[in-house]
């Protein structure tokens, strides 16, 4: 019997994959001829994809759901801001979901938030995720493992 090789922490991957939110639309995939090559336990995922992939072996296909706790996060109505609109430069056109980057008061830090919602005096920012508070749904095949 041969002992087939199994991903584990470490192994170098090559997998293509489909992302699905609950209702079945496409949020990211791999397109066809340019499978997802990644290093498990040192290249940046979301901690539930990883876990999912230790233990299955070339050409095995599996379908699995990651919550948001192990995707990005539960949506934290802390993050969610309120600006006066003369904050931003004058005749700036802001839209809802438009992202933009934000200095934190001391100057050293830069933040990214989409925009909420915008009124006549205040404008509504979110510092979230835009995937946060989302069960994330994947389809995966694993291609090879070095």
């Amino acid at each position: 019997m041969i002992d087939k090789k199994k991903v584990n922490y470490g192994d170098t991957v090559t997998l293509t994959y489909v992302g699905r939110f609950e209702n079945g639309d496409i949020f990211d995939a791999t397109r066809e001829g340019e499978p997802f090559v990644l290093k498990v336990g040192e290249t940046p995922l979301i901690k539930g994809f990883e876990e999912a992939l230790i233990g299955m072996e070339v050409g095995e296909s599996k379908s699995f759901e990651v919550p948001p706790e192990k995707a990005y996060g539960n949506h934290l109505d802390d993050l969610m801001i309120e600006v006066e609109r003369k904050n931003f430069p004058e005749g700036m056109e802001l839209k809802k979901g438009m992202e933009i980057e934000v200095t934190s008061q001391d100057g050293t830090q830069n933040y990214i938030f989409s925009i909420f919602e915008v009124g006549e005096e205040k404008v509504i920012l979110d510092g979230n995720h835009p995937l946060a508070g989302k069960t994330l749904h994947f389809d995966v095949r694993i291609e090879s493992i070095k």
